[in-house]
């Protein structure tokens, strides 16, 4: 990890980069806390101490997923909690594939059909305990590990750019991408 620290201004507008550039900045990944779990990788407990602060992460072992979670009318309420949680400079969550196989390099993809797909960089991963209380109503996705993600989207695809990846038009769920995964991989690093 990098020890030293890239900030903005939490007023100036935020740029989209790609991936690779992301993972070229230095950046500070500080945590209160940061502990083993089960899978011997580090467990983000507390939220970063600036949210402005740009982690930088190597590209996992094995190569890089992309996890894929649809913002519709029920995911909306969980998605506005997340990005009051920015606002107040918390840390953003959400929650892993039901395979619970993310690691920290990895992306999500907050999915917003015929309008855009919001790429942010997987930046810990947690245990199920560790979900907000507000995810209690969540029925049948307990089980699933708790994703921190980086604060600013690495990178925002549009709808027609997505089709023409390859991208999928339809989504029910949050899993692991494979349609198009290539294709988009190679755009967001460009």
């Amino acid at each position: 990890m990098a020890t030293s620290t890239s900030k903005r201004s939490p007023r100036s507008p935020l740029p989209y980069h790609t991936l690779q550039s992301w993972t070229r900045m230095e950046a500070s990944l500080s945590f209160n806390h940061v502990a083993e779990n089960h899978h011997t990788e580090p467990v983000v407990r507390s939220p970063t101490p600036d949210p402005y602060v740009v982690p930088v992460i190597e590209v996992p072992e094995g190569g890089r997923s992309l996890i894929l979670t649809p913002i519709s009318k029920k995911a909306l309420p969980d998605y506005d909690e997340q990005k009051s949680r920015y606002l107040r400079g918390e840390q953003i969550m959400w929650d892993d594939s039901k395979t619970n196989r993310a690691r920290p390099g990895d992306l999500l993809g907050f999915y917003h059909r015929k309008n855009q797909i919001e790429i942010h960089l997987i930046i810990g991963t947690d245990k199920p305990t560790n979900r907000l209380p507000s995810w209690s109503d969540n029925v049948g996705q307990s089980d699933r590990n708790v994703v921190y993600l980086s604060s600013e989207p690495i990178v925002v695809i549009p709808w027609s750019v997505w089709l023409e990846l390859g991208g999928t038009s339809t989504l029910q769920g949050t899993f692991q991408a494979r349609q198009g995964k290539d294709n988009i991989l190679k755009y967001i690093n460009e």
